[in-house]
């Protein structure tokens, strides 16, 4: 080396995105973990329905030449331990939103947090629909693309809102 040393004593000022944490965001995984640990209790076989799941899929021609896999045959229970699994991200990101509000968090981790409540919502209720045989594996298929969607452009107009409104001030 050529005298370099490295700076000490120097920080991002703080608030900055170098030293901001997103605790909130950490406390979800955990909480994602929990909720898997907890269906795992409650359904003791669901690793095994999981497996017979992935047996029971077969491809099957949606288009001329567009070929998707799918289930033969309906696995409610599965679809319902993954509904209340949802059901149970979305109340997290609920509680996570309040905290975000009361925290006073950036817009970006509010306008997350708020369509990533109303993804996880929309998919307890469309495995809800799927576990009624309500709907077909590809219509689900199809709405959780849509929830996908949703949540993207959702974040985005609240950003795009928000950053109106600043502008404004």
């Amino acid at each position: 080396m050529t005298g370099c040393r490295p700076v000490t004593g120097v920080r991002p000022m703080r608030g900055t995105h170098e030293t901001r944490r997103d605790v909130v965001g950490a406390i979800g995984v955990g909480f994602l973990f929990i909720l898997v640990a907890g269906m795992l209790v409650v359904v003791p076989d669901l690793l095994a329905r999981a497996g017979e799941f992935l047996r029971d899929l077969e491809v099957q021609q949606l288009a001329p030449g567009f070929y998707f896999p799918a289930p033969r045959s309906p696995h409610p229970i599965l679809y319902n331990a993954m509904m209340y699994l949802c059901l149970g991200m979305a109340g997290f990101e609920l509680f996570a939103l309040l905290t975000r509000l009361v925290l006073g968090d950036p817009i970006q981790g509010k306008a997350g947090t708020f369509s990533s409540m109303i993804f996880w919502a929309g998919a307890s209720w469309t495995l809800g629909l799927l576990a009624d045989s309500s709907i077909s594996w590809l219509v689900f298929l199809g709405s959780l693309l849509t929830l996908i969607g949703v949540r993207i452009v959702l974040e985005a107009l609240i950003m795009i809102a928000f950053s109106a409104m600043r502008k404004r001030q």
